[in-house]
């Protein structure tokens, strides 16, 4: 999956916080967001080791819901209905 493969890429969470070090001033307080929450953690410890005052927030779900139809079927975790309003 891509954004797997994004998330744990080194070079480019290390790419991510060094602009951001280097570049403090112009973009002053900033929330950084990422889809992975090891992606967090990586940032947030490579921007601490850049002397970054820095935090991090994010949610985490556990969840083994069987098969795609298992979750519709239920209001699983993630489902969203696909339904097209009309005025």
């Amino acid at each position: 999956m891509v954004s797997k493969h994004l998330a744990r890429n080194r070079e480019r969470n290390s790419l991510i916080a060094d602009t951001y070090a280097e570049n403090w001033e112009k973009y002053g307080q900033t929330i950084i967001f990422a889809d992975r929450w090891y992606q967090c953690e990586a940032l947030v410890e490579l921007l601490r080791q850049q002397g970054v005052r820095t935090d991090v927030l994010f949610g985490r779900q556990d969840v083994n819901a069987g098969s795609a139809e298992a979750r519709v079927a239920t209001g699983g975790a993630g489902y969203r209905p696909n339904r097209t309003r009309r005025s």
